[in-house]
């Protein structure tokens, strides 16, 4: 692990993030009469991703009821206090928990899990490619097709000055899986956030001019918009 400023703020290295990559299988994740291995969602599978943020997003803390409720006392006492919880559950057991609710597989539960099929780098694109190339029956990426896309990227980074495509994989996690704030990256440079933000934009600038985004646009034709803010999934 790497420490950055006086903040002593942790992020993994790109060699410990590439050592930890795993293929994504339900049958390795999810016991086979689960919930999870049933209806997770099948996009990741056959995809590699960093084995401990998928472990992250399955301990995080989750409540199926409101606190304070006799659903949420009931749900304690059978253990289920994680996103975990709820994907190991059996459908028989799940469909028990359910009964009389008028909820399918809680929407923050597939979401968790949907903010891992996008990669940094896919992000970045989004960022890069002006909306009017993009078709618009968006899809995520094959997975077949994710590492020529990744490779696509750095050519593309390797072609601007260094520490703007420095401060670029610092900001979209590229290769910690680990986006990090201005703020942060402003610490590790000893520069200010403004500065790192000017950086940040001038790179983008560089890496939309046409030379460069000609050979990105092949994979903005099968990137999903993120609905959300990517900064605040990670």
């Amino acid at each position: 692990m790497s420490e950055l400023g006086s903040g002593n703020i942790e992020i993994p290295t790109p060699e410990v993030v590439q050592s930890n990559l795993i293929l994504v299988q339900r049958d390795k994740l999810f016991p086979a009469d689960s919930i999870g291995h049933q209806t997770f969602i099948p996009q990741l599978e056959g995809r590699l991703r960093p084995a401990d943020i998928i472990e992250a997003r399955l301990n995080q803390p989750y409540q199926l009821a409101s606190p304070g409720t006799k659903s949420a006392e009931r749900l304690a006492a059978d253990g289920i206090t994680t996103v975990r919880d709820i994907l190991f559950l059996s459908e028989e057991k799940y469909k028990e928990l359910m009964r009389g609710s008028h909820y399918g597989l809680p929407q923050a539960v597939l979401k968790n899990f949907n903010s891992l099929i996008t990669l940094p780098h896919t992000v970045l694109l989004d960022s890069i490619i002006p909306p009017g190339y993009v078709p618009s029956d968006y899809r995520f990426i094959p997975a077949a097709q994710e590492p020529a896309m990744i490779h696509a990227v750095n050519d593309a980074l390797a072609t601007i000055e260094p520490r703007e495509g420095d401060v670029i994989r610092d900001r979209y996690g590229l290769e910690t899986w680990q986006p990090l704030t201005r703020e942060t990256i402003a610490r590790k440079y000893g520069v200010t956030r403004e500065r790192i933000r000017q950086r940040e934009a001038l790179a983008i600038r560089q890496l939309a001019r046409t030379h460069r985004a000609t050979a990105l646009l092949p994979y903005a034709s099968v990137i999903e918009r993120v609905d959300e803010p990517y900064f605040d999934l990670q």
